[in-house]
């Protein structure tokens, strides 16, 4: 519209000057008559260029205004935020995204959607509410589950705990969700050995192998795998296993109820194998002194603690 007034404009004021030069001015020649006209007329082409050239970089101008929006709200979009400031000020972090794992507590559902109460920490202490469109989710999600999620944060959510206690907790709407374990979450190894060929010793058709190492910041997980070849019942004292690293010594730990992991047997029958892992506390990922002691039902077999020295 704009536009528009202003050729009508520029044209008025032309039209104008065009009768005041063909009436008013009649004491000048037809030839200087001829030379204002032209001006006239070149002013009139100028004035309409000058016209498209500004209503073409309005529309520039327009397009990339749009184009800095789009992008504005893009980056808005992608913009992430860590799960402890997710916890701690839901409604600082409203509209953005967290990526985060952690265990499930509470489960409930609707029509369309599933409800979970979710820890992220290994104590217990903070806690969001996850909203899961159904179609999200692929394998059934328990309670004490460990599950990896980017979702979108909606905001503040005050209401009551199941002990009526009144609190407030982050409300997040997932986007992908995915279960998982103890040691792709919370107990991810920042550091590996995979022995391709297994750290292995032997006696007495008793067959003992170490396949993995895993470094994580709370612990040290042995993979170890013991075979009984021998006639007679073998007895692993996985109680009594140790490691030495830079002359200190650690014995095997306990403590970590959350993991669930495979258990060695103690007792292994005669041609059977079991596999389990022995965790101690975080070790540097250096060279270390495995030992496991055993005895057999043979009281005439005598068996020397399995020693294994480790390092990649």
């Amino acid at each position: 519209m704009m536009l528009t007034a202003s050729f009508f404009s520029l044209t008025s004021v032309i039209i104008f000057l065009s009768n005041y030069i063909s009436f008013n001015v009649i004491e000048k020649t037809k030839e200087e008559k001829k030379i204002m006209k032209k001006k006239l007329l070149t002013l009139l082409v100028i004035g309409t260029m000058s016209l498209s050239m500004t209503a073409c970089g309005s529309s520039s101008d327009s397009a990339n205004n749009a184009a800095t929006n789009t992008s504005s709200e893009a980056e808005q979009k992608r913009e992430e935020v860590d799960i402890s400031s997710v916890t701690s000020d839901p409604d600082a972090c409203k509209g953005k995204y967290v990526t985060f794992y952690g265990i499930v507590f509470q489960t409930d559902e609707s029509d369309t959607q599933y409800f979970y109460q979710v820890y992220t920490d290994t104590d217990y202490n903070n806690s969001v509410l996850l909203y899961v469109p159904k179609e999200l989710v692929s394998d059934t999600i328990s309670n004490d589950d460990f599950i990896s999620v980017v979702a979108k944060v909606d905001g503040a959510y005050s209401g009551q705990t199941v002990m009526g206690v009144d609190t407030t907790w982050a409300k997040l709407t997932a986007e992908q969700i995915e279960k998982s374990s103890y040691v792709d979450t919370f107990g991810k190894a920042h550091t590996t050995w995979d022995f391709l060929e297994p750290v292995a010793v032997e006696q007495q058709g008793i067959h003992v192998e170490v396949t993995k190492v895993e470094f994580a910041d709370d612990e040290t997980r042995i993979y170890v795998t013991a075979t009984n070849n021998s006639s007679d019942t073998v007895n692993l004292w996985t109680t009594s296993a140790k490691v030495i690293q830079d002359g200190q010594q650690y014995e095997q730990t306990y403590g970590n109820y959350l993991a669930d992991y495979p258990e060695l047997s103690s007792d292994i029958l005669p041609g059977a194998s079991s596999s389990g892992i022995l965790c101690f506390d975080a070790l540097d990922a250096n060279e270390f002194q495995f030992y496991l002691e055993g005895a057999s039902d043979n009281w005439d077999i005598d068996l020397d603690p399995f020693t294994f020295t480790l390092s990649m």
